[in-house]
């Protein structure tokens, strides 16, 4: 004969209130401070210090003929600084993000600020 199932026994699962934790993420509206020795606070600016770490790679001809590969670590420091007050106005423009609005705004930006730059054939202005 085959045995009949037991009953199960309902599983409780835990799991805390959403509605709690939903309300606390979006009704935070003090300010954001990052604790990090790389940031630094000022009434008017917020800046930053940055290492941007990247490898170059190349082959070398060592002095007995050989080639071998030689990765050299390299560091770009960059620093950011930005104004801690709001502007008066801005304005946000849906679909203005992607690769066409990015050409169009560092068209208009280039325009304005009378950029140059060098090429092979001389240096080229907007």
């Amino acid at each position: 004969a085959i045995p009949s199932p037991s009953p199960r026994k309902p599983v409780r699962s835990f799991s805390p209130p959403t509605s709690v934790m939903a309300d606390s993420a979006i009704s935070f509206s003090g300010p954001i401070e990052v604790a990090s020795p790389n940031v630094t606070y000022t009434a008017e600016t917020i800046t930053s210090n940055y290492e941007y770490r990247t490898t170059d790679v190349s082959f070398e001809e060592s002095k007995d003929g050989a080639r071998r590969l030689v990765a050299t670590p390299n560091v770009a420091t960059y620093q950011f600084k930005t104004q801690r007050t709001v502007p008066r106005m801005g304005l946000m423009v849906v679909g203005w993000g992607g690769n066409n609005g990015t050409t169009v705004t560092g068209g208009i930006i280039a325009n304005r600020e009378g950029i140059s730059w060098n090429t092979k054939s001389g240096v080229k202005n907007p």
